[in-house]
């Protein structure tokens, strides 16, 4: 796959207490077998990372500055893709608070943007 699919989960919460450990595994659940080794979940939390390691997905530790309340999504994207220096692969991200998601609704996206050109 040229896609990285990105699972954003933070520790804390402003309203729900560990609301991303509970939501977790709605979005892991559609993500088909053959697709595991391309996620990377992004977090700040042990025990988000566990649930991680058990579904096969690759595990990227946040810093403090990108999961704090104040921090913005290109806060943490930047983190992110500092993880990966040398690399342009596109970036899915699968937030956890949409568990309605399907994978059919991922790949639709996907192919989206690569049928426009978009990377």
């Amino acid at each position: 796959m040229d896609f990285k699919i990105l699972i954003p989960a933070r520790r804390n919460s402003k309203g729900i207490p560990f609301k991303n450990r509970k939501l977790f595994k709605y979005t892991a659940n559609i993500i088909p077998p053959e697709y595991r080794e391309s996620v990377y979940v992004f977090t700040d939390d042990e025990v988000i990372k566990e649930k991680g390691r058990q579904y096969g997905f690759t595990n990227v530790d946040r810093n403090p500055s990108s999961a704090s309340d104040e921090s913005t999504t290109k806060d943490m994207m930047e983190d992110f893709c500092s993880n990966f220096p040398s690399d342009n692969d596109p970036v899915a991200m699968l937030y956890l608070t949409y568990p309605q998601r399907t994978w059919e609704d991922v790949d639709m996206a996907i192919n989206t943007f690569k049928s426009r050109n978009l990377g």
